[in-house]
């Protein structure tokens, strides 16, 4: 809300621009903690023959997130004219985060504590320094955590994310509707998420996202060369098995992390793997897409590095136990 509230650099000067950076940052933060404690909540009040399912939801609402704000941008693109979105159009998206902080601190004080941190309470077990706690007694699961991210992750923002740069800056001639073909493939890949939920509640959660990365590290070469052919219903049927790897990885991962630690260090411990995972890697897969392509010349350079990536973070998904 406060975004869309910034007075312009012909106001402020410089300070303009710093504020705008650190209200972005808050928000990195601040999605970055409310996604773990959902995620945690989740999966702490699920049945366990259910955590797959009913923890996919958690990851199901931040990507659908994803897709309603883009659509919003559309929509203020498609009806307010150019001159005005530049001077107050653009503001309307943020100002309308003022619905959302209501809702959320409604829902928040109408929310009551899982039942499996209460018992931790109860019997002594919450850390005063959880994060230190987390580092000394799960360092090696901290890890599992941020290398699968780190796949999983690279995955959406790469493929996603980035891809209507790729489409339409990148490949000569730009790929017509290249944003409705990523919008449309991304509704695919959210509901693809709770099925996979679902899904390893039912067979484990291991064959499932084991498959799911093997699978994207083995096709998206393959996939990158039929998207630069520029063809739309090419890049339509990419994007789609794009959205069943990444979707599945998604839907799994939030009971996968959940039951890696005991409720006493659990939310600081996802969020050290998660978040450093997106923070290294993941949020900067857009950036290292174009200087590869830049550096080398090479347009499936991106690709090599998914693949490489994947590789990396196969042994995470070997060594889980379900």
């Amino acid at each position: 809300t406060l975004v869309g509230c910034l007075p312009t650099y012909a106001q402020v000067g410089i300070l303009a621009p710093i504020l705008m950076l650190a209200l972005r940052i808050l928000q990195g933060f601040s999605v970055g903690g409310e996604l773990i404690g959902s995620i945690s909540y989740l999966v702490e009040i699920a049945p366990p023959n259910r955590r797959g399912y009913l923890g996919s939801w958690s990851l199901f609402s931040a990507v659908t997130g994803i897709l309603l704000g883009s659509i919003a941008g559309v929509l203020v693109h498609s009806i307010i004219p150019a001159d005005a979105l530049q001077v107050w159009g653009w503001r309307l998206p943020f100002l309308a985060g003022l619905v959302i902080g209501i809702t959320g601190t409604w829902m928040r004080r109408s929310m009551v504590e899982s039942p499996e941190f209460l018992n931790a309470a109860k019997t002594g077990q919450i850390q005063k320094a959880p994060v230190i706690e987390a580092l000394r007694t799960a360092p090696g699961k901290i890890l599992q955590v941020l290398l699968m991210n780190m796949v999983m992750g690279t995955g959406l923002y790469m493929l996603f994310l980035w891809m209507p740069t790729y489409l339409q800056n990148i490949l000569h001639p730009p790929v017509p509707h290249a944003l409705l073909i990523n919008s449309i493939a991304m509704v695919l890949l959210i509901f693809v998420m709770p099925f996979a939920g679902w899904l390893s509640d039912k067979t484990g959660r291991r064959p499932v996202l084991l498959t799911a990365a093997l699978g994207m590290g083995i096709t998206v070469y393959p996939l990158f060369l039929l998207i630069d052919r520029g063809d739309p219903l090419m890049v339509f049927i990419a994007q789609c098995v794009f959205a069943i790897w990444v979707g599945a990885l998604y839907g799994v991962m939030p009971a996968t992390m959940g039951e890696l630690f005991p409720a006493n260090i659990r939310y600081s411990a996802m969020g050290l793997g998660y978040n450093t995972a997106f923070a290294f890697f993941c949020g900067t897969a857009p950036m290292v897409s174009t200087y590869l392509i830049k550096e080398t010349g090479i347009i499936t350079a991106p690709a090599v590095y998914l693949i490489i990536l994947v590789l990396v973070g196969l042994p995470a998904y070997m060594l889980l136990k379900t």
